[in-house]
């Protein structure tokens, strides 16, 4: 009679497995929480660093072109044609263009997100 040998060393066991798994679920789930709020936050920077750009290109315009408070602002084909800015801005969490209100506002984020609007 042949009696099989089985070489266990080279293979897992169903609880190691399922101890490697449980691992992973745990790391991953302190992992992703984090990863989210980290990318919430670069993308609410990144719309306030816009908003502060396109701050500054229409006081720029409303310069040269002798506006003041109270004035139409100027469309952002202005902004872009006159190189005032490179290439329009737009929201980084949603990809909305931003509002361009009265010279002497702010510009304003349409997208709703609370944290971005400037500071």
């Amino acid at each position: 009679m042949l009696h099989r040998t089985t070489d266990r060393l080279g293979a897992f066991a169903l609880v190691e497995l399922m101890i490697v798994i449980a691992i992973l679920g745990i790391l991953l789930s302190i992992a992703i929480p984090s990863w989210l709020s980290a990318r919430k936050s670069a993308r609410a920077k990144g719309c306030i660093e816009n908003l502060s750009q396109l701050t500054g290109a229409i006081t720029r315009w409303s310069f040269d072109e002798g506006k003041s408070t109270g004035d139409a602002g100027p469309a952002i084909a202005d902004l872009t044609d006159r190189k005032y800015l490179r290439s329009e801005p737009r929201c980084p969490d949603g990809d909305v263009a931003y509002v361009i209100p009265l010279i002497g506002y702010d510009p304003v984020c349409p997208s709703g997100i609370s944290g971005h609007v400037l500071p």
